[in-house]
């Protein structure tokens, strides 16, 4: 059996600066598609270095982490994706996929 596109996408890994470029691209297609009214900051140097670490590089699991955010925010008819919500997001993240020794570097910015 072959793989899929998403279980290579979640092995693809970027350095540092390349986060904070898909990070703002997220940010910019959320609220260019009207999802949220405005943007959340998620290309700041300090969360993309935050979510690099939590993620161990591995940008599948950052996209993973930002819906799963964006889904509780649109939950409570929030306006914008904050650290808290990256920060649960990224708990959850490590209980989905067992990545048990992680550290949670988004939660010291929430």
């Amino acid at each position: 059996g072959g793989r899929s596109i998403a279980s290579v996408a979640l092995r693809f890994r970027f350095a540092p600066p390349n986060w904070c470029r898909f990070l703002k691209g997220l940010d910019r297609t959320i609220v260019a598609l009207d999802i949220l009214p405005r943007k959340s900051g998620l290309g700041s140097p300090n969360l993309a270095q935050a979510l690099h670490e939590a993620c161990g590089g591995v940008i599948g699991y950052a996209h993973w982490v930002v819906q799963d955010s964006l889904t509780e925010v649109l939950q409570r008819n929030g306006t914008d994706i904050g650290t808290a919500d990256l920060a649960i997001s990224v708990g959850r993240l490590f209980l989905k996929f067992k990545l048990y020794r992680r550290v949670n570097a988004v939660e010291r910015l929430a």
